[in-house]
């Protein structure tokens, strides 16, 4: 991420219509604890430490850097087909991504399949 970060492209706002401009530059980017250590460079020591959440968010009193890679694995999987996906329908299946997925981590296990229960017999 950090490598990233130092490119021309994303110092640039997005070319997407606003607010959509900004999702690279707006949220606070952290590593994980694990892979901060792996980081020699002082400006990620200082600009990508986790530990800025807990300044910046003083009620929040958990980080689950875990849950942020485990997302990017989930939506690694889908890398080749939302890089041949055309712009305008690239947002659509994001949010269709993440609506699957916030459904199935947040579903309480009693049920094997949503969709059981949702057909009329």
């Amino acid at each position: 991420m950090c490598n990233l970060e130092r490119t021309k492209a994303a110092q640039a706002p997005l070319l997407l219509p606003a607010p959509y401009d900004q999702l690279w530059r707006k949220p606070l980017k952290v590593l994980d604890v694990f892979h901060l250590r792996n980081h020699k460079r002082k400006e990620c020591q200082i600009t990508y430490n986790p530990d800025h959440i807990k300044r910046l968010y003083p009620d929040l009193k958990k980080r689950n850097t875990q849950s942020g890679e485990q997302t990017n694995a989930f939506f690694g999987r889908f890398r080749s087909v939302l890089n041949r996906i055309p712009l305008k329908r690239h947002l659509f299946y994001l949010d269709c991504l993440a609506t699957h997925r916030n459904a199935y981590i947040s579903r309480d296990g009693s049920s094997e399949s949503s969709s059981d229960d949702d057909e009329e017999v």
